[in-house]
C-alpha cells in the first residue's frame, strides 16, 4: 500500500469478500498511510471483471489498477487451523 501511495494515489478502493473484516482490520481506513481506503463488498467470487464493475459504481471516474487474489496469493489472509 505504501508503494501505491508513493505513486501519488491517495484514494484506494479494495474489493473484499468473506475476508473483508480481517483485511480492514489490518489496513484500516488508510490514514496511517496518508491515503483513504474504501472497501467495496463482493458477496460472491465472480471474477475480476465483476470487481471492476463494482468499483465503477463506487467511483465512476476513477483510474483503476487491478490485482486478483488468485494472481497474488500472498495478498490473501490464511485460514487459521481448526
Amino acid at each position: 500500500m505504501a508503494n501505491i501511495r508513493d505513486l501519488g494515489v491517495r484514494e484506494i478502493g479494495i474489493i473484499v469478500g468473506e475476508w473483508g473484516p480481517q483485511i480492514a482490520a489490518v489496513l484500516g481506513d488508510g490514514s496511517r498511510l496518508g491515503c483513504e481506503i474504501t472497501y467495496i463488498r463482493q458477496d460472491q467470487p465472480l471474477g475480476l471483471a465483476h470487481c471492476v464493475s463494482r468499483s465503477r459504481r463506487s467511483r465512476p471516474a476513477a483510474t483503476r489498477a487491478t490485482c486478483s487474489g488468485t494472481a497474488c496469493p500472498s495478498c490473501r489472509p490464511r485460514r487459521e487451523a481448526e
